[in-house]
């Protein structure tokens, strides 16, 4: 995805083995496509792997007629993951693993505030949504199983244990997190980058803080002045009140964006 997580996951599965391919899509904009070329580049050099083995597909909501509202939010954008892996995994005559590195935290997607829970978040790559996609993978007959590597991990948790720590650091900045980074193109800017106020790029930035002490990413709001941040930062603060002084068991409260089957204690610990 040219994302944090995603750039780590690459990492730590290299460190074991080459035989793995590497899919990805991009949209209309320019702020993802230039931020995933870069980390192919690096993971080739660093990895001696072929561009053979990365897979690009373009991906742009299409408006079916005049009369249907165009889909303009990201929330399927995972899914879209999933989709592009799955067809090439099909291709393949032998039991698969679909890697979907994503930190616990963003995976639960426990809201913030009320304001966040509704269909405009993203829950593909909560247990219960994988879960569900799973038992449809083995109802049609697929060899492949979905993996989550870091579903009980942080995202700081993930810089910190990379396996290859001293090539992540030096490349950290180079990864693309932001859920809207063309938008600084309306202010002037030439050049896609964080916003560093949205939900990703906060959490983003204390992953970074907890790891390094030290963020060398460029964020065009580090102190949450534009329009709409102090509202998101609130929302953040909110929420880690609510989590310090609730009263309401942890188990109840990540089951939230949907219900938590399995490792349920593993999930509270994440949270």
């Amino acid at each position: 995805s040219g994302g944090l997580d995603s750039f780590i996951g690459a990492i730590d599965i290299l460190n074991k083995e080459k035989d793995i391919w590497f899919v990805g899509h991009y949209g209309g904009g320019k702020g993802v496509i230039q931020y995933q070329k870069n980390v192919i580049k690096k993971l080739i050099n660093q990895y001696d792997l072929s561009a053979e083995q990365f897979f690009s597909f373009y991906a742009s909501p299409v408006r079916p007629d005049k009369f249907t509202p165009m889909e303009d939010s990201t929330r399927t954008r995972s899914f879209m993951f999933f989709a592009h892996a799955i067809i090439l995994g099909s291709a393949i005559d032998r039991d698969t693993t679909l890697y979907i590195p994503e930190n616990g935290l963003i995976s639960l997607n426990i809201p913030l505030t009320n304001t966040r829970l509704g269909s405009s978040s993203t829950r593909t790559t909560h247990p219960y949504y994988m879960r569900l996609l799973q038992q449809l993978l083995i109802n049609l007959g697929l060899k492949i199983q979905l993996h989550n590597p870091y579903q009980f991990k942080t995202k700081g948790e993930m810089i910190v244990e990379c396996k290859d720590p001293i090539f992540l650091k030096a490349n950290i900045s180079q990864t693309m997190s932001c859920s809207h980074p063309d938008l600084g193109r309306y202010s002037g800017d030439a050049n896609p980058s964080h916003c560093g106020n949205c939900l990703p790029c906060i959490i983003r930035r204390s992953a970074i803080e907890y790891a390094y002490q030290n963020d060398e990413s460029n964020y065009r709001d580090k102190d949450f002045q534009l329009k709409g941040a102090k509202d998101n930062l609130r929302s953040f603060k909110l929420g880690v009140m609510d989590y310090v002084g609730s009263k309401i068991d942890a188990a109840l409260t990540i089951q939230i964006s949907g219900p938590i089957v399995d490792n349920l204690d593993n999930y509270c610990n994440v949270y």
